[in-house]
């Protein structure tokens, strides 16, 4: 897929978990009575599972996650879409709500937006597939470079000639 549809996808996703973290918010806060820090801890956590879920199956579906590279893509994407949004907010919310005075809501707006772009370029490595779908993306590389689609995407073929079927293509020119 390309980047501007998974950024605008994103977007998307990240606009519905604004919501769901806002509306976590205002009930935290205003009804449950919760200090904004809790509050703030406690909605970034049902946004994270919200937001990962959405991308797995919209966002980046093509990526298929499934079993344990979505269990290392959830790690990856609380790891670091999770750490952006708790260290934004540590810093940000006793700024703009202890100092400035803000709503503990408004001051979530302000957070989300500036942890959005970063948070972006962080989720879309979490997404990596599953070796599978790696294969397939790399499989455009050039033989000649070592790459077999069926190996291993970490895994270069090593190109021996002593070994059948792994030496390297003609070449064209000739060495002195």
């Amino acid at each position: 897929m390309n980047s501007w549809r998974s950024f605008a996808r994103f977007n998307v996703v990240g606009l519905a978990g604004a919501g769901v973290q806002l509306a976590a918010m205002t009930v935290l806060v205003h009804t449950l009575r919760l200090d904004y820090r809790v509050a703030t801890a406690t909605s970034l956590a049902i946004t994270l599972a919200h937001n990962f879920f959405w991308h797995v199956r919209w966002t980046w579906s093509e990526r298929r996650l499934r079993g344990l590279a979505a269990i290392r893509g959830f790690l990856a994407f609380v790891w670091g879409n999770g750490m952006v949004s708790i260290l934004g907010a540590s810093v940000l919310m006793p700024l703009l709500v202890g100092r400035v005075g803000l709503a503990p809501v408004v001051a979530t707006v302000i957070c989300i937006a500036t942890c959005g772009p970063v948070n972006f370029w962080l989720a879309s490595r979490a997404f990596t597939g599953n070796s599978r779908t790696a294969a397939q993306r790399r499989s455009r590389l050039p033989a000649e470079l070592g790459w077999r689609p069926e190996a291993r995407p970490s895994t270069p073929t090593i190109l021996a000639p002593d070994r059948p079927g792994s030496s390297p293509a003609p070449s064209s020119a000739s060495c002195p």
